[in-house]
């Protein structure tokens, strides 16, 4: 069970559980793991805002790929790898090049990301984000996966890649 679930059922709060397992040398799950579990049981979820102004949950789900699509060359990899190369992002974990957590692309239409989303074979969902600052608003496609980031740095792409960026093959 999870902290929150033992609170819940002993009617106490998630820190107090927290203590009591430090306290009597518990051991817990680690952080990746309760995340993996809590995925797969649905429990993470928050509300969002959609193009028209209304308010949806989401539920965050394990998104799945073709893990094999950036491991061989073909035109669809080379088209998918362009778009990152321009409008793509590779996200790391506390900054650190060796935690590589996933790419994000941002676009004012949904079409492109379809696209890229169905040639990696990827049920992720596009998020739309609402103007915010100087930026206007669009659509998001963004894959959290660890082998993701580690073909990319393969194929050449890096994190903050706008004024370093040199093409490999």
């Amino acid at each position: 069970m999870s902290l929150n679930d033992t609170a819940i059922k002993y009617n106490c709060t998630r820190q107090y559980i927290h203590k009591l397992m430090k306290k009597h040398v518990i051991e817990r799950r680690n952080q990746s793991d309760a995340r993996e579990l809590a995925l797969n049981k649905e429990k993470i979820a928050f509300d969002r805002e959609d193009e028209y102004g209304n308010t949806i949950r989401i539920t965050h789900q394990k998104n799945v790929f073709d893990r094999a699509f950036l491991k061989s060359w073909s035109t669809a990899t080379a088209y998918v790898l362009g778009v990152l190369y321009t409008d793509g992002c590779m996200y790391l974990q506390n900054h650190n090049i060796k935690s590589l957590s996933g790419i994000k692309v941002f676009q004012k239409e949904p079409e492109l990301l379809l696209k890229i989303s169905n040639l990696m074979g990827s049920n992720a969902k596009l998020y739309f984000r609402s103007k915010k600052g100087i930026s206007g608003a669009g659509y998001s496609l963004q894959i959290n996966d660890n082998d993701v980031g580690d073909d990319l740095l393969k194929l050449g792409l890096f994190p903050n890649k706008s004024h370093t960026l040199v093409f490999q093959r």
